[in-house]
């Protein structure tokens, strides 16, 4: 089984993700324990999930290019959901896409698809729990502070169930089911970025323009905050549809979706989570 495993994207991601970290510690811009649980919550599952795969047969390497980011995306919502609790979680969660996007680097490969007989479904049960699982409790062990029942949110649930099969019903159904969901499961979780973010507009607009909604600030962040919920479930789904992708070597269009799912998390996150910018903090000093 050793011989099997393929060592140089093993050690070749170890030593990118690890040297990088290492370096901003010596710099002294990774000094908290948030930033290195972001990490390895999203790097960490990543990796289990291909070793595990590598004993069924899949190369390392293809699942950690088309499974890491999805994974992190995930990891990242996870962690800034908890941001009315601590605002270190919006290093964590930057960090943890940081970290995902790393592995993609280090792993990729302008052949994504491999040769290999396809997995049985039944056999990505612990693959499962590693993916949705794992994340939630490193990072629960690691950030004792971490609140549990922000994740539970019902409504947001239903949004993304509803997003995810409405998109699939509204396909072909000539189409493989496989090639349905991950179209549904990455379009879904874009739809609900877009939410979240004219929500996000309306509540600014009544908390701090017009100033009808008298919330206390860490009510308004807490509010705001959960229109994110609909994102974790999205990504959820997103990364467990890649990761059944995977299993049954049709995965011809993943990394195009893993780019599209990148760049709407980039624009959520300049749109909601973006520190105040230079130029804004320089004026302030100004003003």
């Amino acid at each position: 089984m050793l011989r099997a495993i393929e060592w140089r994207p093993v050690f070749g991601g170890l030593l990118i993700l690890f040297g990088c970290a290492g370096a901003q510690m010596w710099m002294g811009l990774i000094h908290n324990v948030y930033m290195a649980t972001g990490l390895l919550a999203a790097v960490l599952p990543a990796y289990l999930v291909s070793l595990y795969l590598k004993v069924l047969g899949i190369p390392i390497r293809t699942t950690l290019q088309l499974l890491s980011l999805p994974i992190s995306f995930y990891v990242s919502i996870l962690l800034t959901l908890q941001g009315s609790v601590d605002s270190r979680f919006f290093e964590a969660g930057v960090y943890a896409a940081i970290g995902g996007g790393f592995l993609t680097l280090c792993s990729y490969s302008k052949a994504t698809s491999a040769v290999f007989l396809p997995v049985k479904l039944t056999q990505l049960s612990p693959a499962v729990l590693i993916v949705i699982l794992g994340p939630v409790t490193l990072m629960y062990i690691a950030l004792p502070e971490l609140d549990l029942w922000l994740y539970r949110q019902p409504i947001e649930l239903l949004t993304a169930i509803s997003a995810l099969f409405g998109i699939v019903l509204l396909q072909d159904e000539a189409e493989d089911s496989l090639r349905k969901f991950q179209f549904a499961a990455c379009y879904a979780t874009v739809l609900i970025t877009a939410l979240a973010i004219a929500n996000s507009l309306q509540m600014f607009y009544h908390f701090q323009v017009v100033k009808d909604w008298a919330f206390s600030i860490e009510a308004q962040i807490l509010d705001q905050l959960l229109t994110l919920s609909g994102l974790l479930f999205g990504t959820a789904f997103y990364a467990l549809v890649v990761l059944f992708s995977i299993a049954k070597n049709k995965t011809e269009d993943i990394m195009l979706k893993n780019w599209h799912l990148s760049e709407a998390y980039i624009f959520l996150t300049f749109m909601i989570i973006a520190p105040q910018s230079l130029y804004e903090t320089i004026a302030g000093a100004a003003g």
